[in-house]
Parts: C-alpha cells; sequence; structure tokens
C-alpha cells in the first residue's frame, strides 16, 4: 500500500514538473491553451513550450488591442483557426499564407503593445495568438529557439472604438516603404485630429498631406512637403498628437502618410522594417449656425420663415438629421427637430430661438437668435373691379371687396371721390359689400369708390374702383310760345325754359329757317 502511494506521488511530481508544451514522439505540438476571459494573464513559458490563446471567432474589421511583457526572447504568433495545425503538426508554417503576418513579432523581448484588426477577405474566423518558446525543424533558425524559461504576461481584448475613429490598426512597412494609410478625408475648421502611434519595430514617421502633397510625394518626392503641425517623427516609443484644424485646411481632402523612408529632417533613417499602431480619430468641431433665406432680425406677423442649420459645420457626420433640436417658442423646451424647420408667430412679439445640435458621441453645443416679431405688411384689400364702371343717374354701385390681414383688421371705410361715407368695425358682418346711388348732386363724368382697410398696427391698404356716371335724359324744355306774328323790323326777344337736373351746363342752339342748312352740317335746325 505504502509502495503505490509512493508511485502515485513520483508520477504526480512528474506531472507537474511538465513543460507547457512539447513536441510528442508524433511532431505534434500541445500549447496551453487560454482565452481572453482570462485576460490579463501571466505565464511562465517553460522551454520548449508555447501558450495558445483563443482570441474567439472574430468578424472582418474588427479591432484587438494586445500589451505584453517578456523578459527572454519569445516569437509572437498569430494563426487562423484553418492554419494553426500547421503549426501544431510542426509543419512549415512561417509563410504568410499560414499566419497573419501583420500580428507577428519573432525574437520578441520586453514589453510591446499593438492593434490588429481582423482581415476583411473571410467571414467570421476564430483566430488564436500563440506565445511560443520552441525551436522548431521547419523554422530554419528563424525566430527564438528557447533555451531557457520566460515569463510572460499579456492583456488582450476586443478594441470598442472611440466615435469618429477612422482607423486603428498595425501597419508593416519595408525599407523605404510608405503606406497611405487612410484617405481622403474631409474635416471643418476647429475639428480635433488626434493620432496615436505605438511601436513595435523600427522608427516611423507619421503625418497628414494633402491630396497634390501625396502626388508628389509618391513620384519619388520627399516628405518635406506636408501638413503643418501634424508631424510625429522619429516614433519609438508610444506618441500621441492632436492637430486643431484651421480654415486653409476645411473641406480639403486629407491623407494620414506613414512613412518609411529617409528623412524629413529629424525624421526616421528608413533603413529597417517598421511594425507601428496608428490610430487617427476626431473630436470634430460643433457649431451651431442659424441661417435663412431672409433676415432673421425682423419678421413679419405670421409670416412663414424657414429656420436654417445646413450652414452648420458637418463634414464629419457628427450631427445626424435627428440631431438638430429647435426651441422655437422659447419655453426651454425643445419642439422640433431637423436641420430646416418652417415657423411662424400669431402676434407680434421679441423671441429668442434655440437649436442646439447634438453628436453622436453624446456631446452638444447651442446658439441662439433673437428675432423681432411684427407687423410690417399692409392690409390686402381688392375690390376685383379692373374695368371702368358706367353708370347712369339713380342706377345702384354694389361693389364686394375682400379685405385679409397677417394679424387683424381694425376698420373698413367706403370714400366715394375721397369722402367718408361709411366706417365699420373689421370684423362687422356686410363691411366689405357696399352699395351707392349716384344723384343729381354729383357731376356727370368720372368718379371713384376706394375700399380702404386699416389693421390693428395701423397699417392702411385700399383698392379702387373708377365708375363714370353719365346723363341719361333729354332736357325738360318748359311752357313756350309755339306761334308768334311780329312786325317788320319789329324786335323780339326769344327766351327757352329748359331744365336738367342732372346737367347744369347746358347748350342752346337756335335756327330762324328750318328749311336752309346754313352751317351745312347736315341739321338744318341749329344754324342760329
Amino acid at each position: 500500500m505504502r509502495r503505490a502511494s509512493a508511485s502515485l506521488l513520483i508520477a504526480l511530481l512528474l506531472v507537474s514538473a511538465a513543460p507547457l508544451a512539447q513536441a510528442d514522439s508524433k511532431g505534434v505540438i500541445s500549447c496551453l491553451n487560454a482565452d481572453l476571459t482570462m485576460m490579463p494573464a501571466n505565464w511562465d513559458v517553460g522551454n520548449q513550450s508555447c501558450v495558445r490563446v483563443d482570441l474567439g471567432e472574430l468578424e472582418p474589421g474588427e479591432t484587438l488591442s494586445f500589451d505584453i511583457t517578456s523578459d527572454e526572447l519569445i516569437d509572437i504568433l498569430l494563426f487562423s483557426v484553418n492554419s494553426i495545425s500547421v503549426y501544431q503538426n510542426e509543419q512549415a508554417y512561417r509563410s504568410d499564407s499560414i499566419w497573419e503576418s501583420d500580428s507577428v513579432f519573432e525574437s520578441f523581448n520586453g514589453t510591446g503593445e499593438w492593434h490588429w484588426t481582423v482581415p476583411d477577405d473571410r467571414v467570421m474566423t476564430r483566430w488564436y495568438l500563440v506565445l511560443d518558446n520552441l525551436a522548431h525543424p521547419q523554422d530554419g533558425g528563424g525566430g527564438a529557439q528557447g533555451g531557457t524559461d520566460a515569463s510572460v504576461s499579456l492583456d488582450s481584448g476586443i478594441v470598442s472604438p472611440a466615435p469618429f475613429t477612422l482607423v486603428d490598426t498595425i501597419v508593416r512597412l519595408d525599407v523605404g516603404g510608405h503606406s497611405i494609410l487612410h484617405g481622403p478625408f474631409l474635416v471643418d475648421a476647429g475639428t480635433q485630429v488626434r493620432i496615436d502611434a505605438m511601436t513595435m519595430e523600427g522608427a516611423p514617421d507619421v503625418f497628414l498631406m494633402t491630396e497634390s502633397q501625396v502626388t508628389l510625394y509618391e513620384a519619388g518626392g520627399t516628405a518635406a512637403s506636408r501638413v503643418g503641425g501634424t508631424d510625429m517623427l522619429l516614433i519609438m516609443t508610444e506618441r500621441h498628437m492632436v492637430w486643431l484644424v484651421p480654415e486653409t485646411y476645411e473641406g480639403t481632402d486629407l491623407y494620414l502618410v506613414v512613412d518609411n523612408r529617409a528623412g524629413p529632417s529629424g525624421g526616421g533613417a528608413g533603413t529597417q522594417a517598421i511594425a507601428t499602431t496608428v490610430t487617427l480619430s476626431l473630436t470634430p468641431v460643433l457649431e451651431p449656425t442659424i441661417g435663412g433665406e431672409v433676415s432673421l432680425d425682423v419678421v413679419d406677423v405670421g409670416a412663414i420663415i424657414t429656420l436654417d442649420a445646413s450652414e452648420t459645420p458637418n463634414r464629419s457626420g457628427q450631427i445626424p438629421a435627428s440631431g438638430f433640436k429647435w426651441d422655437t417658442n422659447a419655453d426651454g423646451v425643445d419642439d422640433t427637430i431637423g436641420s430646416t424647420v418652417n415657423v411662424s408667430w400669431s402676434d407680434p412679439t421679441n423671441i429668442t430661438v434655440r437649436l442646439t445640435v447634438v453628436s453622436t458621441d453624446g456631446r452638444s453645443a447651442s446658439v441662439y437668435q433673437e428675432i423681432e416679431v411684427s407687423d410690417i405688411s399692409e392690409p390686402e384689400v381688392s375690390i376685383g373691379v379692373t374695368a371702368v364702371l358706367e353708370r347712369t343717374y339713380g342706377d345702384n354701385v354694389v361693389l364686394s371687396g375682400q379685405v385679409s390681414d397677417n394679424w387683424g383688421i381694425e376698420t373698413i371705410e367706403w370714400l366715394v371721390d375721397d369722402q367718408l361715407v361709411r366706417s365699420n368695425a373689421g370684423d362687422d358682418e356686410g363691411a366689405t359689400v357696399y352699395s351707392h346711388s349716384f344723384d343729381s348732386s354729383y357731376a356727370a363724368g368720372s368718379h371713384t369708390v376706394t375700399l380702404r382697410a386699416t389693421d390693428l398696427s395701423g397699417r392702411v391698404a385700399e383698392d379702387t374702383a373708377s365708375i363714370t356716371l353719365y346723363d341719361s335724359t333729354s332736357p325738360v324744355i318748359g311752357i313756350f310760345v309755339d306761334e308768334i306774328s311780329l312786325q317788320i323790323g319789329q324786335t323780339f326777344r326769344f327766351e327757352a325754359n329748359v331744365t336738367d337736373a342732372e346737367s347744369n351746363d347746358l347748350l342752346f342752339f337756335w335756327d330762324f329757317d328750318g328749311s336752309v342748312d346754313s352751317d351745312e352740317d347736315g341739321d338744318p335746325r341749329n344754324d342760329a
């Protein structure tokens, strides 16, 4: 019984002393397994051992961060689920077709940090990060070969990109190479552009260029011409840079360039390959702007005006359509949403309109517009008569007008030949209908009937109808002697007793010989 217990104890001790991983007699590698739920984690990776970290099934475009420290040389390897078996079966794995080269660092020692973006050349795939401390028969002596235990710590997880992150990934460049990592992109003046960089290998330069500068650069030119204030040169440690976009570059196509060429002055020499994580993110400006087709200083009562926020800087799409919020009645509560809104006010007032913009990252800003609402337009008045009316004495002239106003009508008046003949309150029934008969107190000829309206603010408008008044009746001849006898040479005074109530000026014609047309006007009766 004691012998059995001693044998079991020895067996347990042998198991606990075994390395984390090793090649068995069949040449198959067995690593210690881990996953992201264990992060951060620490391991003592023994000589000829490895740790395999299951990163899970990842969608194309997802980004992972890695922060690692090792006190000895190890290889950091990344494989998809379809290629990890090549590594574990001790086959030739040091190929871009097998491993994910962007996230491979052989003979790594010290502390490093990088981000890796899942490639978009495949569907959702499971990925594995391997911390390798082995010599492999197929590695040709490349990379770390083990030989001593390594103490390794790792923290890793999926990166939740901040709003307006344009790019966040690792860049690898050969000697003399460069990458247009992102662009073109447009920004508004006042936007903060942030560039972060952390290097695993080499000492690259990172900066922004315009399209014309990129054209010259890619044609073989240097980086001497670039956007001022955006340089991060000779990046050997974790670096950060924030650039406030001036008006000069508002709306200009910009490009993020990672450079591993010699120069510019103060930059990297470009004599070794680089592996650098670069993050480009924006804090877009929030600068709400209120405009419109007409001046907003004074607007008319009842007039529908357009409040327009479309000139608000929004080149980064920082403000969604639902992010334009208006308080148009000055009660402190947003009542309308949209980049353009139509609004009117029914009474004169002084009002403060507020526009608040809310960006997709939760920031907000407001602007205020003072507006004086006044009755600045006259009433609209129409009698509806376009032609001259002809009437005779005693005929009724019936006119029906239309009156309206944006605020309200105080009085409605009718005038004949500029003389007020009737006045009504604006809301009196029948105030816009008027009937008039011209009597003999009016002379024949042209007359005017005017409809005049005065609104609540004292503004006046009117419309006029023209009427031609004519006398349709003949003069009345009074009693007269139709026959008289005179002696030759006797003088006699002829008098005409004629009246016409509608015509004061009468013309009299006398003819003493009805048989002769002495003035040859065709009428023998008027030759006096």
